[in-house]
């Protein structure tokens, strides 16, 4: 006996809709906020029939945050209510309408399953994203500007500016692979100050380290190096008195790095990462949600390199990037900040 063919989730019917909605926007029909409802209720009553009581369930998936979804569930309602359907709970339900919200990119992606008796049917609606904004709103995207800090022959692993203190100007510290460089803001530019000697690391086609403060604006504040096997520690005030121990501590893969951003633009939970995992490549910089891709700025940051680091920085809404310049060879440094509005 031929096992009944199992109809595929509408998760799975998101994933499918999202992309042919990529890869044919221009030839979709431009749907409103309204027309988009319209859609999805026409389809449920037509499955539904005439005067029938439905159960309807709507799922959020998208960036949609909990009042907009809420706005969707209230439309779709009073559509239904308006072509004379009831709505109703398991028992008394003549028919079912699950409603899933995702999205891709572009757009806003509606699936809805009916399913009354035998009959089963599946309908897809997409909006583009800037349409979903309530009345009146302007979505706002997120702009990514960049400052070029420092540039090298010498690999970068990462890098930190340090503001003036007391009677110190503002710093610039540099990790290389064998050695911590520490440059003075002059006239000119960064002049070179100190360089403390780091054990060497293991060979690798990209060795982790990292730079961080701890106990900032504090009179004990210090300069936290991080490399495999060893952690440093050196005071801000003065000439550095850099202190190393052995330290057994996992570090992360520079593939699991991600840079917070925080809340910004009306959006939650939003993180800088890079896009290309091949180190013979151009790369660029996006805005993330919740660990999902999404077209959240106004436009992704080109790299005339592989991206080797990225790294949440101490300025608020910034991060700091290390890239590897692929005309020149040399290895460039610099902050990236996300802003909204033009």
């Amino acid at each position: 006996m031929r096992a009944a063919r199992r109809l595929p989730s509408l998760e799975l019917l998101l994933i499918v809709a999202s992309l042919f909605a990529a890869a044919s926007a221009d030839a979709q029909q431009k749907n409103s906020w309204d027309s988009a409802i319209d859609s999805l209720a026409t389809k449920i009553a037509a499955i539904a029939g005439a005067h029938a009581s439905v159960r309807l369930n709507v799922r959020n998936l998208s960036f949609l945050d909990d009042h907009r979804a809420e706005d969707f569930r209230l439309a779709l309602e009073a559509n239904l209510h308006r072509r004379g359907l009831k709505l109703a709970g398991d028992d008394q339900a003549d028919a079912t309408a699950n409603v899933t919200v995702g999205n891709n990119l572009r757009s806003i992606i509606f699936a809805v399953d009916v399913r009354r008796g035998d009959a089963h049917e599946v309908e897809i609606v997409s909006l583009d994203r800037e349409d979903a904004a309530p009345p009146g709103q302007t979505q706002e995207q997120v702009r990514l500007q960049r400052d070029t800090i420092w540039s090298q022959p010498e690999p970068i692993l990462d890098f930190l500016v340090v503001p003036a203190m007391a009677s110190d100007a503002k710093r610039l510290f540099v990790l290389e692979p064998r050695r911590l460089v520490i440059y003075r803001a002059a006239a000119d530019g960064w002049q070179a100050q100190e360089s403390h000697p780091l054990l060497e690391m293991p060979a690798s086609r990209g060795p982790y380290g990292a730079l961080a403060i701890e106990n900032s604006g504090g009179a004990d504040a210090a300069l936290e190096v991080q490399i495999p096997g060893q952690r440093c520690v050196g005071g801000l005030t003065g000439a550095m008195q850099l202190k190393c121990d052995y330290d057994a501590r996992p570090l992360p893969t520079l593939q699991e790095q991600r840079a917070p951003l925080g809340n910004l633009c009306g959006e939650n939970n939003l993180t800088l990462a890079s896009g290309n995992r091949d180190w013979t490549q151009t790369d660029a910089v996006s805005v993330m949600q919740n660990g999902v891709s999404r077209n959240l700025a106004r436009e992704t940051l080109a790299f005339s390199g592989p991206v080797m680091a990225l790294r949440a920085s101490t300025a608020a809404n910034s991060a700091r990037v290390v890239w590897k310049d692929l005309p020149t060879g040399d290895y460039e440094a610099a902050l990236v900040t996300a802003n909204c509005g033009d």
